[in-house]
């Protein structure tokens, strides 16, 4: 299980074999976390510091005869240098936060070799229980990016090693003892290390996945409900579309203008030209409603059938340059009608106008049953006009 979840983590070249994200969900996951990272570090890096001054107490007894060094060392020279790093974490870039505590740390480490290497004391080589904490410090509180404690391990690990094979006066059973419990360290702190950061990558990517998910499904949602709202032949807003955009409308409680429109005597286009002729009709209707009330702010809907229906905010006014304009842009198409009773050789429509305000379904209701009734009068009238309601 856990080699099959390595794998799935490394797959698709998201993360590599250092545990290193691509640069485009390394750029996702500092923008998410970046700021609770910059917070751990320098909460660490702190509290390490104070404790790492404690050593000056165990220095006077393992390295009496360098005492005095190695504390000048850790208060001029490294504590000073940490605390630059501390008020440096959060004013830098994400590669110079991780990377910057590297060199702090092995200067820590390389420290202790270096003063093992220096005092003559018969207790030094005890100094080096400092990297075995130095180690779990960086590897597993401070949590290193796993390159840079691999990095970091490595070098400790083999400057030790070779700095216990020249120590001079050193017990042998001391020095392999020594040798193998650094070792040891390494391993551990480097796979507590290896771990935490693989579950760090697997967790952040799972999340982004779960992301992905949640955005798609939105998005397919988001289709469908646009599906659930528009006409399919003529593209146009439906029945259900319209019914909540007047609502809407209404509920602002501005006077709003109704018109319903419906095409001249298009049951006789389609017996003389034809379905598929009826449907481009509508559509090319539909097209030219909707570009009239985008002009006027308007709202432009199919009803079903050959009925439409237009939606504007104002008074009769608004509403009848609207339906003008309308009644202009369908004449301007130039839809031939062949099967007109009153000689008309065009495509055209009647639209009848209502207007008003409120905030109740009896307010919607009453404006499109007052508009369909001014749309019986501008037929009886003659059509290819318009008419507003008493």
């Amino acid at each position: 299980m856990a080699f099959a979840g390595m794998r799935n983590t490394l797959a698709g070249g998201r993360v590599d074999v250092l545990l290193r994200f691509r640069p485009d969900i390394d750029a996702l996951y500092e923008a998410d976390n970046g700021e609770a990272r910059t917070r751990h570090m320098r909460h660490t890096a702190l509290v390490g510091l104070i404790l790492y001054n404690l050593y000056n107490i165990t220095s006077f007894y393992l390295l009496s005869d360098i005492h005095d060094f190695t504390v000048l060392v850790r208060v001029l020279v490294q504590t000073p240098a940490c605390l630059v790093i501390f008020w440096a974490i959060p004013r830098v870039g994400s590669f110079w936060r991780e990377f910057m505590v590297l060199p702090a740390m092995l200067g820590v480490t390389l420290f202790s070799v270096v003063v093992v290497l220096m005092s003559k004391s018969p207790l030094a080589a005890y100094t080096l229980g400092e990297l075995s904490l130095a180690l779990v410090f960086a590897n597993m509180l401070m949590v290193f990016r796993f390159r840079y404690a691999l990095a970091m391990t490595l070098i400790t690990c083999t400057v030790t090693i070779a700095g216990l094979s020249v120590k001079a006066g050193l017990d042998e059973g001391l020095r392999i003892s020594l040798m193998l419990q650094m070792v040891i360290c390494c391993i551990f702190t480097l796979y507590a290390n290896w771990h935490a950061e693989f579950q760090r990558c697997r967790s952040y990517l799972a999340e982004l996945d779960a992301r992905t998910r949640a955005a798609t499904a939105e998005e397919i949602g988001s289709h469908f409900r646009d599906l659930s709202r528009t006409d399919a032949l003529t593209g146009l807003p439906n029945r259900r579309h319209l019914d909540m955009e007047l609502s809407a409308r209404l509920e602002r409680g501005a006077p709003l203008a109704v018109m319903m429109v419906d095409v001249d005597f298009f049951k006789l286009f389609n017996d003389r030209l034809g379905h598929a002729a009826g449907d481009e009709c509508l559509r090319r209707i539909g097209a030219a409603l909707a570009e009239s009330a985008a002009g006027a702010g308007g709202f432009a809907a199919r009803l079903g059938g050959e009925e439409f229906t237009l939606l504007v905010d104002g008074d009769e006014t608004a509403g009848r340059a609207l339906a003008e304009d309308a009644i202009n842009a369908i004449r301007s198409l130039s839809l031939a009608h062949p099967g007109r009773p009153d000689g008309a050789p065009l495509v055209t429509v009647s639209i009848g106008i209502a207007w008003g305000r409120g905030e109740t379904p009896q307010t919607a209701h009453r404006l499109i049953a007052r508009a369909d009734r001014a749309l019986y009068e501008a037929k009886r009238q003659g059509r290819d006009r318009l008419s507003a309601a008493a």
